[in-house]
């Protein structure tokens, strides 16, 4: 299967020697497979710390909910309204 240049029509028979032309006589900045990589690994690690960040927050709120409902049933045993 051949691909064409965008922007001239030239042929290639395949997207490297397509991105080789792209990068050598447009100017075209077409990343690397490495930088691919990169940014999928920089992606992954963004949401990665973000995730951690989420699950800080929902400790600390199950740490709050524990702590009401053992108030609840400290009071509850000792026969006081609740």
């Amino acid at each position: 299967m051949s691909v064409r240049c965008p922007l001239c029509g030239k042929e290639f028979k395949d997207g490297r020697g397509l991105a080789g032309h792209l990068r050598i006589h447009h100017l075209q900045v077409v990343p690397t497979k490495s930088q691919r990589i990169k940014a999928k690994i920089d992606a992954l690690e963004k949401e990665n710390r973000e995730l951690k960040q989420r699950i800080v927050e929902l400790e600390e709120k199950n740490r709050e909910l524990t702590e009401k409902l053992e108030s609840y049933s400290r009071k509850k045993k000792e026969g006081r309204d609740v």
